[in-house]
Parts: structure tokens; sequence; C-alpha cells
């Protein structure tokens, strides 16, 4: 009997991790851009988390030709813009 075993590297691993924190952050955004056009939040704030949001969106199209540490990087970068909504929203 033989098994096989996949083995997943660091790579597919970080994109998988990219994928997922990538949806949470188009959720979170469309929750705070609702938020944001009800409110009189500060109109440059808006403004910088909008442009913020369509520099990460544009690297999503990349996501499968960045190198493992590229991932990792745009990773981090997800989870602290989601971090940003969080608090721009007032949830955690």
């Amino acid at each position: 009997m033989s098994s096989s075993v996949h083995r997943i590297t660091v790579r597919e691993m970080n994109e998988i991790q990219c994928r997922r924190q990538l949806a949470v952050v188009k959720r979170r955004f469309k929750q705070w851009n609702e938020l944001a056009n009800r409110s009189q939040y500060h109109q440059p704030r808006i403004a910088q988390i909008k442009q913020a949001y369509q520099q990460l969106m544009e690297n999503e199209a990349l996501v499968a030709t960045l190198s493992a540490r590229n991932l990792s990087l745009l990773n981090n970068q997800l989870v602290e813009f989601t971090g940003i909504l969080n608090n721009s929203t007032g949830s955690s």
C-alpha cells in the first residue's frame, strides 16, 4: 500500500494566507465604505484609505506570481490595513 504525501511549499502557504486576507479586506472595506458614506467622516482620511485599498487590490492580480517573501509582506500589509479599517469603524 502506498501513500502519497502532498507537500505544500512556504510560497503556497503564503499565497493561501494572502487570498484569505484579501477576502477579509474586501469585506471589511465594503463595510467601512458604507459607514464612511453615511457619516461625516474626515474626507481626506476617506481618500487616503480608499487609495491604500486600491493599491492593495492592484497587488491581488499579482498574487500568483509573487515570491514567498513578497507574499508574506503583502499579507502583513493586508493584516495592517484590516486593523486600520477596524479602528476606523470602531469594531474589532
